[in-house]
């Protein structure tokens, strides 16, 4: 009985953590998600075409860091810009995407993966396109958010996944 009970609490933590909701306007998408009442570092929000993996620890690409104030009170939403992202796990560093953009939106990170500046980004799609491994997508009500909290040691832990 004993070997049972981790697994029971995992599952339901699983059952019991909140969920993360995605609309959409011209602005941007706004994300929603439950209060978080645990003290963390910081939280992070984020998401990818593919459905959260728990045995992916790079799982999708960052959309939001999140602090709290100075009460320690986390915020429950956050907007993000209907700017295009490049999952970094998909990356091969063509640099087709940059060749492509035709306001110099991306650039190449420091670790050989594209970066789509959100505040140069005017969505036209035309970086996806170009991408021949299709890692480059615009967040809409079809992709997968999770967010976690950071522990100070700079462990992320899941924390709420959207609700599809």
């Amino acid at each position: 009985m004993k070997k049972f009970v981790p697994a029971i609490l995992l599952i339901l933590s699983f059952l019991a953590a909140g969920s993360v909701v995605y609309s959409q306007d011209a602005n941007g998408g706004l994300i929603q998600w439950d209060p978080v009442e645990v003290d963390y570092q910081h939280l992070v929000l984020r998401g990818s075409q593919a459905e959260y993996d728990t045995d992916d620890p790079d799982w999708g690409a960052v959309f939001a860091t999140i602090y709290s104030d100075s009460a320690g009170v986390f915020p429950c939403s956050v907007m993000i810009p209907g700017a295009f992202i490049v999952e970094p796990g998909g990356c091969i560093s063509c640099q087709l995407c940059i060749n492509a953009c035709p306001v110099d939106a991306i650039t190449m990170g420091d670790d050989n993966i594209a970066i789509v500046n959100p505040e140069l980004c005017i969505a036209c799609g035309l970086c996806a396109n170009a991408c021949p491994v299709n890692t480059i997508f615009a967040p809409s009500s079809r992709t997968h958010f999770a967010l976690f909290g950071v522990s100070e040691e700079g462990s992320e832990i899941f924390l709420q996944g959207i609700e599809q």
